[in-house]
């Protein structure tokens, strides 16, 4: 909707609902075109009433042979002509309607809320100007990539049951969180030879943070009754270096 933003009804960083308004656009020029819609619906509806008065009245005369049969089809399709006028001036009050609606935007998607991007009291322009940006953060989807060599076993997996994902902070190995594999994407990427991943974490206490890099672990199986040595004492294995997993949290966002 292009305007002049008048309002901002959130604070920077708030956490919001699906459907709570957070913006408001100056409205006048939307309520003055639905109110114009909304005269031309009632002049013409007047006009429509008199034209069917007019044509029911010359198809009785014409059928007693008072006026003739050509009058009678005329102002019939004058008639039938200003009932379609009625149904266009319907159309365009709902047009109007949607306009003006348009003036008080909501958030449409629960999540975070981050600056405002525009200041309150400059012209925006509808699909040229982001207000802000709204980041899903419960839950939250971490998108990473593993060698396609490792795809057959991870499918494998799959079959039998789900997997675990764990994703922990850089740094911070103890400040993590595990969800189940959610899915394996539908085609490898040639260039690096890898395959995109992707987990589901319900993020209820927001460890997670929409754009950040974690590193990930994929569980595939856990094995007992076997002798375990820390990761940092493998160097090499027989392939060359041990390969590592590191992921992107994907941004769910609506930009308003």
């Amino acid at each position: 909707m292009d305007g002049e933003l008048e309002r901002a009804l959130f604070n920077e960083g708030d956490e919001l609902k699906r459907g709570e308004p957070i913006l408001v656009i100056d409205s006048r020029i939307p309520e003055s075109a639905l109110r114009q819609a909304e005269a031309n619906l009632l002049r013409d509806e007047a006009l429509a009433t008199s034209a069917e008065t007019e044509a029911h009245q010359n198809e009785v005369l014409s059928k007693e042979g008072i006026v003739p049969v050509g009058l009678a089809e005329q102002t019939r399709a004058g008639a039938d002509a200003s009932h379609a006028t009625v149904a266009a001036d319907k159309v365009a009050v709902e047009n109007a309607q949607l306009q003006l609606s348009f003036c008080r935007i909501a958030s449409p998607i629960a999540g975070r809320i981050g600056k405002l991007l525009v200041d309150v009291g400059n012209s925006i322009r509808s699909n040229e100007t982001t207000l802000a940006v709204v980041n899903q953060t419960r839950p939250v989807y971490v998108d990473f990539l593993v060698p396609e060599e490792q795809l057959p076993a991870i499918q494998e997996r799959m079959r039998n049951g789900e997997l675990n994902v764990t994703a922990m902070m850089p740094g911070n190995p103890t400040q993590s969180a595990t969800a189940k594999l959610l899915f394996v994407d539908n085609a490898a990427d040639t260039e690096p030879a890898k395959v995109a991943l992707r987990a589901r974490f319900p993020n209820d206490d927001e460890t997670l943070w929409p754009g950040e890099t974690v590193d990930v672990a994929l569980t595939l199986a856990t094995l007992t009754n076997v002798v375990v040595v820390p990761s940092s004492a493998v160097q090499l294995g027989l392939a060359g270096p041990l390969p590592s997993l590191s992921a992107r949290i994907s941004r769910s966002s609506g930009g308003s």
